[in-house]
């Protein structure tokens, strides 16, 4: 995904973040996922009313439900992330990273 996608924009984040922290030239900042990588909940106004129908225990429930349903990476699958402009005067290079299955 790019930059193009994200709900809010690099310059509004970075004006959100120097309110309550100090980063320099060098930093990087994490600014979440592409769209479909995490859980993701209904809309507001579902939300609310969910809220005030169900017990809590009730709403997790149906939160993990709903979100077991989708492609989610699994052992075996890449992730490929690089930070490089159209232009190809800015190149970071690539990261690549490998998803294992978590030791129990």
């Amino acid at each position: 995904d790019n930059t193009a996608n994200l709900l809010y924009k690099p310059a509004e984040t970075l004006t959100e973040l120097s309110e309550f922290c100090n980063s320099s030239p060098d930093d990087v900042l994490l600014t979440g996922t592409p769209h479909g990588i995490v859980a993701g909940s209904p809309p507001a106004l579902i939300r609310r009313l969910a809220t005030a129908l169900l017990p809590e225990d009730k709403l997790w429930a149906a939160f993990v439900k709903i979100n077991q349903r989708k492609p989610y990476l699994q052992p075996g699958d890449v992730v490929t992330a690089s930070i490089r402009n159209a232009a190809g005067t800015l190149d970071l290079g690539t990261q690549r990273n490998l998803i294992v299955a978590p030791n129990r």
